[in-house]
């Protein structure tokens, strides 16, 4: 299984009855295929409804799944609608039965402290972190213990006020993505791929200036009659792309515009050729991805978690990302040389906030910096013997 190296785990959040719990349950299933030998601990949080009425919600179970099912072979309720709460919480109009919650959460808590000196494939599901659950205090305290672990995790995200649906959201160390009902059959293969890869996703990525364009002309000059590799940018050569290079060069859209023009390219990208790339093994090479968007369009007002979670919602994570490290008075200096027209206080501004988002990016995936005030040919060279590794090593 594909390990999550850089996050902690997948949480995957969304309005109600947009098919949150159905995508945990199927790729909980596809993994349970795909490696027979993987241990899952966890529950997933079902409705009840009436037998003559399937339309009317009575109630939630909670299913146990994997190694959980085998201590607790039945369904627990978790809630019922319309019945005397005897000091039970409420949610709503629901009576909430914390301690069934809990008796999974000790089994949990004493199978997490088992797990962590143990090898192979281990997953946690936890479906869902929602208002029901987080009446239980034990709940909210083994979450936050398998936050700390190495642990891969899926997990579901209700929605609301409560402060700690706001602190998850906010986390840096997990891969969140948002689910609507447009999206939902998408997400199926969009996200699989974060468990099983048979390719690779290597980006290239900087400020203006930084060579990365010219290093990636170069290594497809160099690789292209090798079958294993695709090289493809952003943004693209289609009717997104095009739109969007003729808006750069007129700046006539506004910045919604913009980065609508940027994320609908990169969805079609995503769908016409990464994907299918990397379910065929290929070693896709990109000169620009979607840190550029978060980067730049960060650097323009819109928030940084919100862009991120925009963006790693369609499409999937970089293997390892090639950071072209320059200086932001060099790539001027560049830009100048180039015969770039721009307003030298504004580019100088803009560059400086686009660098520091890239700094808070970089720790969120397998990065290598490269220095890119070195001649280009030792660049080219020390990228070509990185591409090599990481290839091999998979």
């Amino acid at each position: 299984m594909r390990p999550f190296t850089f996050r902690r785990g997948l949480i995957i959040t969304g309005n109600p009855r947009t098919g949150k719990t159905t995508l945990a349950k199927y790729l909980t299933d596809a993994l349970q295929k795909a490696f027979p030998d993987i241990k899952i601990f966890g529950f997933i949080t079902e409705e009840v409804r009436k037998e003559q009425e399937k339309r009317e919600r009575v109630g939630f179970n909670l299913v146990p799944v994997g190694e959980v099912k085998k201590e607790f072979p039945l369904p627990l309720p978790l809630a019922k609608k319309h019945t005397p709460s005897n000091g039970h919480p409420k949610v709503g109009s629901y009576t909430v039965f914390t301690e069934n919650l809990e008796k999974l959460l000790s089994f949990l808590n004493f199978s997490l402290s088992k797990v962590l000196s143990e090898k192979g494939n281990i997953l946690f599901i936890i479906d869902e972190i929602g208002k029901m659950e987080l009446k239980s205090t034990q709940f909210i305290l083994f979450f936050e213990r398998l936050l700390e672990t190495n642990i891969p995790f899926i997990a579901t995200l209700g929605k609301g006020d409560h402060p700690f649906f706001q602190r998850i959201k906010a986390l840096d160390n997990v891969l969140l993505c948002e689910i609507t009902l447009e999206n939902r059959d998408f997400l199926r293969e969009r996200l699989l791929l974060e468990f099983i890869r048979p390719g690779s996703l290597i980006v290239l990525e900087g400020i203006d200036g930084a060579g990365k364009t010219t290093v990636h002309q170069a290594l497809f000059e160099r690789l292209r009659d090798d079958p294993r590799y695709v090289f493809s940018h952003e943004p693209t050569n289609g009717g997104y792309g095009k739109r969007l290079r003729e808006a750069l060069s007129r700046g006539d859209l506004t910045k919604e515009e913009m980065l609508s023009l940027f994320i609908k390219d990169r969805l079609e990208h995503v769908k016409s050729l990464i994907i299918p790339s990397l379910k065929a093994g290929k070693v896709v090479i990109l000169d620009r991805y979607y840190p550029s968007t978060v980067a730049y369009q960060g650097a323009e007002g819109f928030d940084f978690k919100e862009l991120l979670i925009l963006n790693e919602t369609i499409a999937p994570t970089p293997d390892l990302l090639l950071y072209f490290d320059l200086p932001v008075e060099t790539a001027l200096m560049r830009l100048k040389e180039r015969g770039i027209a721009y307003s030298m206080f504004e580019r100088k501004d803009k560059l400086l906030r686009i660098a520091e988002n890239y700094q808070k990016l970089l720790p969120l995936f397998k990065t290598c910096k490269l220095d890119a005030t070195k001649p280009i040919d030792k660049v080219i060279h020390e990228v070509l013997s990185i591409i090599s590794e990481q290839v091999s090593l998979e």
